[in-house]
């Protein structure tokens, strides 16, 4: 028997190996596609959002002329978040998606500002073409924040499967790596700001 085993036990351990390796490759595969899917997901939903904000600033310049400097300020944080059109491999470069995020949170940052100029612009507030704008835009605002949780969550299921044995062995034999992700550098202010509606 020893000796039969003698004979067997390498070919045995080769099935075994190929076999973990073989499962751990096709787990991080499958987890690499859903990050790309939710990727995908994510740049469509500011691609949406970046469509309605043109409209709505039609719509304030409209209402709401000599609001020159948040409209300009709108329309040169727009240019640069629609030119920073990442692609899943830029995503994963930590620098390139900070900037992104800097980017979108900037162009966040002042759609909130209009949101407070119809309060100096009954007119504009009254609107039928801004207040569907603006409920469309809080809409836009939640998917976005749902796509981003879905790629959160994808990233950090791929980069735990990544540092856990076997996994890790098979990542490094196949040149595999730990992607970057989206991060909040101010989470206690973020938790504890007011929500602002649309």
């Amino acid at each position: 028997m020893w000796l039969m085993w003698k004979k067997w036990w390498p070919i045995v351990l080769a099935v075994l190996v190929i076999g973990i390796v073989g499962r751990s490759y096709y787990v991080m595969h499958a987890q690499a596609q859903d990050i790309k899917h939710a990727w995908v997901e994510v740049m469509k939903q500011y691609g949406q959002r970046s469509a309605l904000v043109s409209d709505l600033s039609n719509v304030v310049k409209t209402y709401a002329g000599p609001e020159e400097d948040i409209l300009f300020k709108l329309s040169d944080v727009q240019s640069r978040a629609v030119r920073m059109n990442l692609n899943l491999e830029e995503a994963a470069n930590p620098a390139k998606l900070k900037r992104f995020q800097e980017v979108q949170g900037e162009l966040s940052g002042i759609l909130t500002q209009m949101t407070l100029i119809s309060d100096h612009y009954p007119l504009l507030a009254e609107s039928l073409d801004y207040q569907r704008l603006t409920t469309r835009l809080e809409e836009a605002e939640n998917r976005i924040n749902q796509a981003r949780n879905n790629y959160i969550q994808a990233v950090r299921t791929y980069n735990a499967t990544l540092r856990r044995f076997p996994q890790s062995m098979t990542a490094k034999l196949f040149g595999q790596y730990v992607r970057a992700n989206f991060s909040i550098e101010n989470e206690r202010e973020i938790s504890n700001a007011q929500r602002v509606q649309f």
